[in-house]
């Protein structure tokens, strides 16, 4: 369980309201955080990820099950306007855009 994992996460002062959905999620799952270390987000991720992820796990990342009815969260995703970088422009025309 992830409850006695030791997590490094991304200090709550840089980006309150992911920090405060994260840690929404975990209280609503009744897991307490074994938080040992915050960084800058640069540093470290933490991510909500399908089950089928743990096929492409690669060296050094753990999956652990989270059980919850999880709140929503709003994914937004920006670039400059004068990148046209394919991957960038194919990424773009690839999401959904919100009306």
């Amino acid at each position: 369980m992830i409850e006695n994992e030791p997590l490094i996460l991304f200090p709550r002062a840089e980006q309150p309201q992911l920090r405060d959905r994260f840690d929404e999620c975990f209280r609503l799952a009744g897991i307490k955080l074994n938080i040992i270390q915050e960084l800058s987000p640069k540093r470290t991720t933490l991510a909500f990820v399908p089950e089928s992820s743990m096929i492409y796990s690669p060296p050094g990342v753990k999956f652990r099950y989270l059980r919850s009815d999880l709140p929503d969260v709003g994914i937004f995703a920006l670039r400059r306007a004068e990148n046209e970088f394919p991957l960038i422009k194919n990424f773009f025309a690839f999401i959904p855009r919100e009306s």
